[in-house]
């Protein structure tokens, strides 16, 4: 039961999310792989990144529940990220969400064909155009 109430919470964060991730706005994939291979032209190891996966926000074993209001869309690699070292306690969502911006800024956080191929769009001050000169 819990699982199928996971599953319709991910469904519904990504859809509000428009199948971005909460943490760097990539564009993910929900159930079926193959679409987003196709689409972007990846390989199945490199479309895993992008996997939607629930992210509760507090987590479950912190007391955070199963609601609309604790969970949001992550892709796999954030998600993964942000629970990655063994026996320390993650940021909270608020803070992890501010440093992948900033790694996002700098370039750092998802490979170069990721933006190459359009499933990240981040448009860091590094990254912005620059703006057309004004007439004085």
């Amino acid at each position: 039961m819990v699982r199928l109430e996971v599953f319709r919470l991910r469904r519904a964060a990504a859809r509000r999310q428009k199948m971005r991730c909460h943490y760097c706005d990539a564009l993910m994939w929900l159930r079926d792989a193959a679409p987003f291979l196709v689409r972007f032209g990846l390989s199945a190891e490199q479309a895993a990144r992008f996997q939607c996966t629930a992210e509760h926000l507090v987590a479950r074993r912190d007391g955070g529940p199963n609601a609309k209001s604790n969970v949001v869309a992550a892709c796999r690699f954030c998600n993964v990220q942000r629970h990655d070292e063994e026996g320390v306690q993650p940021l909270d969502h608020l803070s992890y969400r501010a440093m992948v911006r900033q790694r996002m800024d700098e370039g750092s956080w998802h490979p170069p064909w990721a933006t190459e191929k359009g499933i990240v769009e981040w448009a860091s001050a590094a990254c912005k155009k620059p703006e057309p000169a004004r007439p004085e």
